[in-house]
């Protein structure tokens, strides 16, 4: 993912603009207990549109709403199981999560659909999108892994990357040592990884597979689909392969989107071999970590310690006011991504560790002990907020200010500290798993 996500953003303003403003739908993902929201009566499911009578059809109209009204009452006009009714709540902060939904698509006659593939989103709390990926496609095929499952058997949850240069594709597992492939190896599928070349000479050759694909009922997985490159799932296929059906991170459809874009790396599964058993993917697990952990770099990403190491002095040696625009854009989300994955990652980490601990007798109490700094690298890495702003947070390189900066690096040196007992106890775990 090499684009800010505050193109994210902008696109939602401008999909917004391209529908009539009746066919834009605001839908309540979430209420917050004990909220104004969930006290007044609004409801999961429920499409808001109307605020203080004010007509509602994109997120932008709702914020500009709610920022007319800072006190009393206000009426919230609500469409629930098709009837339209009105609920009362305070003004200001509403205590829900919201998704601004478009019209669902128009099949065409020839398209070939394969129902049934959940959706993806960041609401899931999963973001490796390879990895969710894959587990909804495992989980259509009828498996009932899980993204806890594959997140520890492949190592994702226990690997930090950082780009020599800041790039935001960091975290992305599949880029560096390829944590995205151990996750499918170890599920027991033949897959193969399929490139877009530069002068776009195999584009037919690609697209003749992914319908191959799906016509064998198998789902493809696929990046740069739909606004900034994250993996999806191309769940389909109409005039003739010319439009693919898709499930991504940025749909704004309930049911199958529209892929935007020729995806330029597609993964296509295979047959489904005789699968490792667990213990033996749990095992291979930690020789995988302690690998993370200890090989300093994989192609341009510094990889465990040595990651954690060369980012903390990055910190100190960068000069934002040097780096134009692009750049500093660049860098200020790299660093946010990063740190805020090694935190979502680590808390996967501990999840896994504590689910397979009781497998190994005595050696798991080297399991639980990493399962337990793991939460507290999380404790640590989660002590202060704001100090790692995201690109649409600041306005200029000076609100990314030194002693934010400074703050991050005391922060990552006390992570990197527990990185380093972790290398231990994964060292003696692979040692006496062996015996």
């Amino acid at each position: 993912m090499k684009k800010s996500l505050l193109v994210l953003i902008i696109l939602s303003i401008l999909t917004s603009m391209l529908f009539a403003e009746g066919n834009m739908r605001v839908v309540v993902v979430e209420v917050v207990p004990d909220s104004p929201a969930e006290k007044g009566g609004i409801l999961p499911g429920d499409v808001m549109v109307s605020y203080n009578t004010k007509p509602v059809h994109s997120l932008l109209q709702l914020r500009e709403a709610i920022g007319e009204v800072t006190e009393g009452m206000v009426k919230i006009g609500i469409i629930r199981d098709g009837e339209e009714i009105t609920l009362e709540i305070p003004a200001g902060k509403m205590g829900v999560h919201i998704s601004e939904k478009a019209p669902e698509i128009e099949l065409k006659p020839d398209a070939v659909v394969l129902e049934g593939i959940e959706p993806l989103g960041w609401q899931y709390g999963m973001s490796s999108s390879f990895h969710a990926s894959l587990m909804r496609i495992l989980n259509y095929k009828g498996s009932d892994v899980d993204y806890v499952y594959l997140m520890g058997v492949s190592g994702a949850a226990f690997r930090v990357h950082f780009h020599k240069d800041w790039c935001p594709s960091s975290p992305d597992p599949t880029c560096g040592f390829d944590c995205g492939s151990k996750a499918i190896e170890a599920v027991g599928y033949d897959y193969t990884f399929h490139s877009l070349k530069e002068n776009g000479d195999n584009k037919e050759e690609m697209r003749e597979m992914i319908k191959k694909s799906v016509d064998n009922k198998m789902p493809v997985i696929a990046i740069d689909l739909i606004q900034v490159p994250e993996w999806g799932i191309i769940t389909g296929y109409q005039e003739n392969g010319q439009e693919f059906l898709c499930r991504t991170y940025y749909d704004n459809v309930d049911g199958y989107n529209l892929a935007q874009k020729f995806p330029w790396v597609v993964t296509v599964l295979g047959e489904k071999k005789e699968a490792s058993e667990d213990i033996e993917n749990y095992k291979n697990s930690f020789k995988i970590g302690l690998e993370l952990l200890k090989t300093p770099m994989y192609d341009d990403y510094y990889s465990g310690t040595a990651a954690l190491e060369y980012w903390i002095g990055a910190l100190d040696k960068v000069n934002l006011e040097e780096l134009d625009s692009a750049k500093f854009e660049e860098v200020v989300l790299a660093n946010a991504w990063t740190y805020s994955r090694l935190i979502e990652d680590r808390e996967y980490a501990s999840k896994y560790m504590d689910r397979i601990a009781d497998e190994f007798g005595d050696l798991g109490n080297y399991i639980k002990k990493i399962a337990e700094l793991y939460r507290e690298e999380v404790k640590v890495l989660k002590k202060e907020e704001g100090i790692t702003p995201y690109p649409w947070m600041i306005k200029e390189p000076q609100d990314w200010t030194p002693k934010m900066r400074d703050r991050e690096r005391v922060l990552l040196k006390e992570a990197l500290k527990i990185e380093q007992e972790a290398a231990k106890l994964f060292q003696e775990l692979v040692k006496n798993e062996k015996k």
